[in-house]
């Protein structure tokens, strides 16, 4: 079974065509069988079904699939600069084949201006779906409710996650693997940093495509290292998914936080929260001294009576007056007065863009 779904799925991304017939390939069910095909045609006069695999070429007189996962492959200019060097042989793909998931979590890392890849290799596995889609059918379509409306409906937002998404990838994050998108749901991998950028279109473009602020999505978003199986890694997007919707929906669940979608998207879009976490202002073992106070601030506010929960302020301006790098005190001063800004305004959220930084700007040795 392995060996069998092994090679269809590699031929469902190297061939043009696949068909059905009775004396196919692969075995599918009673006397029917799978095989593919590219240009040659020879083997079509046999097929009971035929099907064109390439959504985006010219109409060759063969219905499209409408299978939509995009698949990420090696490219000859990736291999060419060393991108992948520091993986083992068995964790990579030829050029033009299917890229693997240490190549896709090594997609994360970013050259920095000695030319040296820096990050962390973590994938990051987002499953999302609309919320209360069963009542937007039943409380959408209130007066002369049809089965043509309803398939419209159903049609157009299928055709979000099958369609404009598929293209979204494809163009502007081509290292993300689709593992299903369509009907009203999607389980994504990716390398972390371009899966937590594709949430926040995702969101956005639904917003502006439905333009109805009663149509929203719930989203997870779980961090792993490549070797993780595939179940557990559905497992835990899957969790985060549910915590998102006991929250109360319209929600996404990341780095062990549920917040709203505004608010995510307004500290991961801060340029001077990015200035300060992602600069050398403040070397990556001081950051991490900043969990502690997030969490603190965090207890604080929710009516801890533990006096170094109440101290996070001054805990905070200490902790950077001995470690920020500066010497202007001018700016030192601004340094710090941002700090205790972020974190009295976002308390515990503020490990969301703490995390994102320190990951994207870690090196290894």
């Amino acid at each position: 079974y392995c060996k069998k779904f092994k090679g269809i799925g590699e031929n469902l991304v190297k061939k043009r065509y696949f068909l059905i017939s009775e004396n196919g390939e692969y075995s599918i069910f009673d006397n029917f069988r799978l095989s593919f095909a590219d240009k040659n045609r020879k083997n079509f006069k046999n097929a009971l079904l035929a099907f064109d695999l390439d959504k985006t070429g010219d109409f060759k007189g063969i219905a499209k699939s409408k299978i939509t996962g995009y698949v990420p492959k090696v490219l000859e200019e990736e291999v060419e600069i060393g991108k992948y060097n520091a993986l083992d042989e068995d964790e990579k793909s030829n050029i033009n084949d299917v890229k693997t998931f240490a190549m896709i979590s090594e997609d994360a890392k970013e050259p920095n201006q000695e030319g040296k890849f820096v990050g962390e290799s973590f994938l990051g596995i987002l499953k999302a779906d609309v919320d209360n889609l069963g009542r937007i059918f039943i409380e959408g379509i209130k007066s002369e409710i049809s089965i043509s409306k309803i398939a419209s409906l159903s049609r157009m937002i299928d055709f979000f996650f099958t369609g404009w998404l598929q293209h979204k990838i494809k163009n502007d994050f081509p290292s993300v693997y689709t593992v299903f998108s369509g009907g009203d749901d999607l389980f994504l991998i990716g390398p972390f940093n371009q899966i937590i950028e594709l949430a926040l279109e995702i969101n956005k473009h639904l917003k502006e495509y439905t333009q109805n602020s009663d149509i929203h999505l719930s989203c997870g978003i779980y961090f792993v290292k490549p070797k993780v199986p595939v179940y557990q890694m559905a497992d835990g997007a899957e969790e985060n998914l549910e915590k998102a919707k006991t929250a109360d929906k319209n929600r996404i669940s990341i780095f062990g936080r549920v917040m709203k979608w505004d608010r995510f998207e307004k500290m991961m879009r801060d340029k001077r929260i990015e200035e300060l976490l992602s600069s050398d202002i403040l070397a990556n073992v001081q950051k991490y001294t900043l969990f502690d106070i997030a969490d603190k601030a965090d207890k604080a506010s929710e009516g801890s009576s533990n006096a170094r929960d109440l101290m996070w302020k001054p805990l905070l301006v200490y902790n950077l007056y001995r470690n920020v790098k500066k010497k202007d005190k001018k700016e030192k001063a601004k340094i710090i007065s941002d700090f205790v800004k972020f974190i009295d305004r976002y308390k515990g959220d503020f490990v969301v863009p703490l995390s994102y930084y320190i990951y994207t700007t870690r090196r290894r040795k």
